[in-house]
């Protein structure tokens, strides 16, 4: 009969269980996926996986299988091994590498695996050794690597789910990846990337195109049916098994599709960027187009104010919607400036007599009536719009306008930081220009939308001076400055 310790040395799922035991102190549940995980740790030990991916949810057990146990499973087998733990931050690589050296010090470990012993001149928790040679380091994409050499590279979580929607940030490690841990691999070595997805151009993205990889995906939900190998037969997975079924019912992932947060539940969760499930909008959501005269459409402009003006944190803004007769929505102008209370007045003033907007749409926050009293008319009547739920969720119910490329920019200057926005939305500095389009979308789509009259059509240009008032309007067009909710009417 096979003893525990014989077991623990030739089973990474029966050394994941004792691993689990030792360090939470309550047995490790039996899902089918641990046993395909654990199959994958042992291909990873032996080279037959040296370029490993893998994409899994929060809460899926991922760091303490794929960092931890195999950290520990490596040294076990080999204590020459050289590993080096990557992760965001200093505090999450340090409690990966904490873990592996307490494993090499439990007494499960120490029995099946005798020639495995810490150096005693080198046993910090973030760089520690073995008498064989072997060794662990820890640190952040941002630390410094300069003289580490390692033969199995663990990257665990290089990016914060904050920083889902920072595409300078998402490119900075992955070019982090490639200059400062990739060149610490003793040829030819392992690399083992472990992640949720947060956006296509994270280093999934990057990588997983590229030849020699292995890339594991597992959904919470299985989108479809599908077989995976196991060391001993065969997981049989059938489309809408949930990965952990009795730590997710379907009430908690229902829960988890309705309020997790950008860049939403179908990355974090289902590991894939189609589908409704995606709480983030990419710059080729965008429709951008050249207008060469002013359409004929009826305006709305949508306000999002800063009522302490050149000292706030924030900016006044001002957006001008055309509605196109297709169906899409047009943003034709945008204003957006920290100015004084009076000039924001005149800039609405302005803009509602240049587009003829036919409302005003102003968030209510208390001195939003004084814009209403100033500028409400029966031509143009001015709408407040007092929010009932929070900014992520008025994005995310209109996110399928952007799906289906019914939101259309007029090419112009303030493209690029409207886009770079709502790509870092809700994570960026500001929101102020996401507030003021969601606004519109709110009320353009609820059932108090009264009737909207579209202008004729504008009369076509002559002959005579045709060239110079197309020149004019194509100047006007290319450099002029741009210059859930409760609906009420007060006073």
């Amino acid at each position: 009969m096979t003893d525990l310790s014989t077991m623990v040395r030739e089973d990474a799922l029966t050394f994941a269980h004792s691993a689990h035991l030792q360090l939470h102190h309550c047995q490790l549940n039996d899902d089918w996926y641990l046993r395909l995980l654990a199959f994958d740790i042992e291909r990873i030990a032996t080279a037959s996986f040296s370029r490993y991916l893998c994409n899994m949810p929060p809460g899926s057990g991922k760091t303490f299988l794929l960092s931890v146990t195999l950290g520990a499973w490596l040294l076990g087998h080999k204590p020459w091994t050289r590993i080096l733990i990557a992760s965001y931050g200093d505090v999450p690589a340090l409690l990966i590498s904490r873990k592996i050296r307490d494993l090499l010090q439990a007494p499960f470990f120490r029995r099946a695996f005798s020639n495995t012993v810490l150096a005693k001149d080198q046993r910090a928790a973030g760089d520690f050794a073995t008498t064989a040679g072997g060794a662990v380091y820890a640190r952040s994409i941002e630390g410094a690597t300069t003289g580490l050499r390692c033969d199995y590279l663990i990257c665990d979580d290089l990016v914060q789910i904050r920083d889902s929607g920072d595409l300078k940030h998402l490119s900075s490690v992955n070019q982090s990846y490639h200059t400062e841990l990739v060149s610490r691999i003793n040829p030819p070595g392992t690399i083992v990337i472990v992640q949720h997805r947060l956006n296509p151009g994270d280093l999934t993205g990057h990588l997983v195109k590229r030849p020699g990889w292995k890339h594991r995906v597992l959904p919470l939900v299985a989108p479809e049916d599908r077989n995976y190998r196991l060391k001993n037969g065969v997981w049989r997975r059938k489309e809408g098994d949930v990965l952990r079924p009795n730590a997710y019912t379907q009430e908690y992932i229902a829960e988890l599709r309705e309020q997790t947060g950008a860049p939403g539940f179908g990355p974090l969760y289902q590991q894939t960027f189609d589908g409704p499930d995606v709480a983030q909008v990419r710059r080729q959501d965008f429709v951008i187009e050249t207008f060469y005269a002013r359409p004929g459409v009826p305006f709305i402009l949508s306000i999002d104010p800063n009522f302490r003006g050149e000292s706030g944190q924030s900016f006044s803004v001002i957006q001008c919607w055309g509605i196109l007769e297709d169906g899409r929505y047009v943003l034709f102008d945008e204003w957006r400036a920290r100015v004084h209370k009076s000039i924001f007045a005149n800039q609405i003033r302005l803009m509602r007599a240049n587009y003829r907007a036919q409302m005003i749409l102003i968030e209510d926050n208390g001195p939003a009536l004084d814009f209403q009293a100033q500028f409400d008319s029966m031509t143009c009547p001015v709408i407040l719009m007092q929010p009932t739920t929070d900014k992520l969720s008025r994005l995310r119910r209109n996110i399928h306008l952007f799906r289906n490329r019914q939101v259309v920019l007029r090419a112009g200057p303030f493209n690029a930081d409207l886009i770079a926005e709502f790509e870092e939305f809700p994570y960026g500095a500001y929101s102020d220009q996401v507030d003021a389009a969601t606004q519109f979308f709110d009320y353009i789509g609820s059932d108090d939308l009264p009737p909207i009259s579209f202008p004729p059509p504008a009369r076509p240009m002559g002959s005579h001076g045709s060239i110079r008032r197309a020149r004019a309007q194509l100047y006007w067009n290319a450099g002029r400055p741009s210059a859930p909710y409760v609906f009420s009417r007060r006073g």
